[in-house]
């Protein structure tokens, strides 16, 4: 829509240029070259200065018909006073052929370019009658001169900051720890602590649009959040007067958030909390929107900047996984030894393993539930029947042991408790072979299966906690 007004500081810089180009034409024709040259220069500042504060708004076309315009009323205003008649008349006819064209551009109403051409003759009709003495009809165009300009000028207010997720372009993800706590507990019962940490939602690296006149923002925006469905990246947008746009949506405004988790510790154990987000470098379209006095103009550019996604919590416990892989183990020993005739060693070797997964129930309490904790009970165990019946050549002894893992290992997965990868590493945490036929091969594989996972869990009564791996 066509602009009824210009911002105060761009009509300032405009008032400014019409009255130095009066300055100048009317030097130039009454014989003071040797003060033209100054005005000239400083016509010329404030016309560049014009454009650099409203770039945006208006093409090279309309700023062009603006120019002519006015020079040329000043012109027109200095040679009808001189008598110069046949120079008077040309200027008239470009003064409209400029003034018809700037409307036609359908930048600037009507009403603004009649209100800047008149403001133009006032300041020439002020600027040769100071030259000629006139005093009291100098007044009389100074009056009119400030009159047309307050028409040219007023308030701009942001009335709207939309974001374009829909064309968001994602550069490039990572995954960050921002936080990790060492969560010990030295006492014989088990202890409830609390693991806080905050996270700033989001970090401006540049906005492509150019903005030079200034404006005021009425109301305070509460955006929110702007992301993307896919991707989960956010981040909080609020904007007021005494913020500049890029730093609404960087640190400091108000965009960080804190999160705590409260975690139950057994007794003598350490885990290690960690609050992650993941980040995204992204590149996200956006339109600034104005009210020119009732006219909206929006002004259109790319945000380039960090967005996250909601922070994450997990827990690392490698005593945990300690006990685990000794249950693993000590299973698979007994179940060999069963197999393979040395029934007198098996008793000691799962007293070993009933005690180990005893110790693993203590160490991750509160963690899992008792049908997630039976399910990798029997998941191991029956791994450990499959792998000693294989050997041996029990084969309907080891389908059975197959179908039962494969049952409990789905069961697993299907709580919700335990991811698809943490189930699967912790069923290949057992031998393939027997125990009594213990490698050094074999036991590098599964200190390699019990390293890589680590134990890593989810609480699931906390919404925004998630399973990862090392």
């Amino acid at each position: 829509m066509a602009l009824n007004i210009f911002p105060s500081d761009v009509a300032d810089e405009l008032k400014s240029y019409a009255e130095k180009a009066s300055s100048f034409c009317a030097k130039v024709r009454f014989g003071k070259e040797g003060e033209a040259d100054a005005a000239k220069i400083e016509a010329d500042q404030h016309y560049d200065n014009f454009k650099d504060k409203s770039k945006g708004l208006l093409t090279d076309k309309s700023y062009k018909n603006i120019k002519v315009m006015l020079l040329r009323t000043a012109w027109y205003a200095a040679n009808t006073r001189k008598g110069c008649k046949d120079e008077a008349e040309n200027d008239k006819k470009s003064v409209k052929e400029h003034y018809y064209n700037l409307i036609k551009e359908g930048e600037v109403s009507e009403t603004l370019a009649t209100n800047v051409r008149e403001m133009g003759s006032s300041a020439a009709r002020f600027t040769v009658d100071t030259i000629v003495g006139n005093k009291d009809q100098a007044v009389r165009d100074k009056a009119n001169l400030d009159a047309c300009f307050n028409k040219i000028r007023g308030d701009v207010n942001l009335v709207a900051v939309n974001f374009f997720m829909n064309e968001a372009k994602i550069l490039s993800e990572k995954q960050k720890v921002v936080y990790e706590l060492d969560m010990v507990n030295n006492g014989d019962i088990q202890q409830t602590m609390a693991f806080k940490f905050s996270v700033t939602e989001g970090k401006t690296e540049s906005t492509s649009h150019k903005i030079a006149f200034s404006y005021g923002v009425k109301v305070r925006f509460e955006a929110g959040v702007f992301g993307s469905a896919e991707s989960k990246y956010e981040i909080s947008f609020t904007f007021s007067h005494d913020h500049t746009f890029s730093s609404s949506i960087s640190t400091g405004h108000g965009n960080t958030k804190t999160y705590e988790f409260p975690l139950s510790v057994p007794a003598h154990s350490t885990y290690v909390g960690k609050g992650m987000v993941h980040e995204a470098e992204m590149d996200v379209p956006y339109e600034l929107v104005f009210d020119f006095g009732g006219t909206k103009r929006s002004v259109k550019g790319i945000w380039k900047g960090v967005a996250v996604s909601k922070a994450t919590f997990g827990v690392q416990m490698n005593d945990v996984a300690d006990e685990l892989k000794s249950y693993a183990e000590k299973a698979s020993s007994f179940c060999a030894k069963v197999r393979f005739g040395k029934e007198g060693e098996a008793d000691a070797a799962k007293i070993e393993a009933d005690q180990h997964y005893d110790n693993f129930k203590d160490k991750s309490k509160g963690l899992l539930t008792d049908k997630s904790y039976k399910n990798i009970k029997v998941m191991l165990l029956r791994t450990a029947w499959y792998a000693a019946n294989t050997r041996k050549g029990c084969k309907d002894e080891a389908e059975n042991d197959k179908k039962s893992v494969k049952e409990h290992y789905y069961n697993l997965i299907k709580e919700g408790e335990v991811s698809e990868t943490l189930a699967t590493n912790v069923r290949e945490m057992v031998p393939v072979l027997p125990a009594l036929l213990w490698t050094p091969l074999l036991a590098t594989r599964i200190r390699q299966c019990a390293t890589r996972q680590t134990w890593m869990l989810v609480l699931t009564k906390y919404a925004e906690m998630s399973i990862w791996s090392l």
